[in-house]
């Protein structure tokens, strides 16, 4: 198993205050979307360079890990297989 990590572009919406008032009294908030790069961590399992070491049993896909829940993206890609 090999874990790497690459730079990508992520969209968000984010909501902006314009700092008025609508005729309601509530503030006027603007949704834009902002693009930033984020690190994207990808588990490999079976790699060309490994082929003659390791010996696997399954086919297993890339697996793109989320900050959050990265054990249950594991687990669920390695159902699937």
């Amino acid at each position: 198993m090999v874990l790497t990590a690459e730079w990508d572009m992520v969209s968000k919406e984010v909501e902006q205050d314009t700092g008025r008032k609508g005729a309601d009294g509530k503030p006027i908030v603007r949704k834009r979307t902002v693009t930033e790069k984020a690190r994207k961590h990808i588990l490999t399992v079976n790699r060309e360079e490994y082929a003659g070491i390791t010996k696997g049993k399954v086919e297993f896909p890339d697996v793109v890990v989320p900050r959050v829940g990265s054990w249950a993206a594991f687990e669920d890609a390695y159902t699937k297989s």
